[in-house]
């Protein structure tokens, strides 16, 4: 049995994007996106119309650490010339390479008008939780395609189920492989209820005179009489039971494994 750890946290979707001017901006990062479960398009400048001449843009993608970078290309239009050579494309690089990736900090680069892998998915991630998509055209008059459109999604089979689509001919397939994995957190807290009883003591005095008049003798008569009352205090301290569900990465980020 393998026990695996996933990361500390999970792809958040509350991060602010950092692209104020798009994505043909100048400057190193200066169009960075923050990428997160929900999935965001990024495009071509201009798309779905004809791209032009001489761009050269840059998307920045940034997620949580121990999470990937899933990109899902929708559309790609950017005709190549005779000897199949990209003048205009668009390219995936890393900052680090690993054993497993298929980009890695050489890149891959992708120009023509069939998407990346087709008939299959077209989906690549990255080995890491960055990835840089670049957008270039040469400065040529030659005409020109509308560029390309992408999915982009941070994906963690730890956290969260990957979804992405494709065509298969005259077919749109849309799938999903995964869940969302949670583990609630429940806080349970008690009704105490307090009575406090105390005795109270009151004297009521009620005095009774009768008067017997003779020659020499007046007789006065006294009665006292004591009643006691209790009153009870009643306390009672209410509280109530919470129960939260927190994401699994969060707390104990662990999925067993067996081989």
């Amino acid at each position: 049995i393998l026990e695996a750890t996933a990361p500390e946290f999970c792809p958040a979707n509350t991060v602010d994007d950092s692209c104020p001017d798009g994505p043909c901006c100048q400057g190193e990062d200066c169009c960075v996106l923050h990428v997160g479960t929900i999935a965001k398009e990024i495009s071509s400048p201009n798309y779905p119309l004809q791209s032009r001449s001489g761009q050269t843009c840059s998307y920045k993608l940034v997620s949580e650490p121990g999470s990937q970078i899933s990109v899902n290309f929708l559309d790609l239009d950017l005709p190549a010339d005779a000897t199949q050579t990209c003048s205009d494309f668009v390219q995936l690089i890393e900052e680090k390479n690993s054993a497993s990736s298929l980009i890695g900090t050489a890149g891959r680069s992708f120009c023509g008008q069939q998407l990346p892998n087709y008939p299959g998915p077209s989906v690549l991630i990255s080995a890491g939780n960055s990835l840089t998509v670049n957008y270039h055209t040469a400065m040529t008059s030659l005409q020109r395609g509308k560029g390309f459109k992408a999915a982009v999604t941070a994906v963690n089979p730890l956290c969260s189920p990957m979804t992405f689509e494709h065509k298969y001919g005259d077919c749109d397939c849309y799938n999903t492989c995964g869940d969302t994995i949670v583990e609630p957190e429940t806080t349970t807290t008690t009704t105490t209820s307090t009575t406090t009883t105390t005795p109270t003591t009151t004297s009521t005095t009620t005095t009774t005179t009768s008067t017997t008049t003779t020659t020499t003798t007046t007789t006065t008569t006294t009665t006292t009489t004591t009643t006691t009352t209790t009153s009870t205090t009643t306390t009672t301290t209410t509280t109530t039971t919470t129960t939260t569900t927190t994401p699994f990465c969060s707390i104990k980020p662990k999925k067993t494994i067996l081989i």
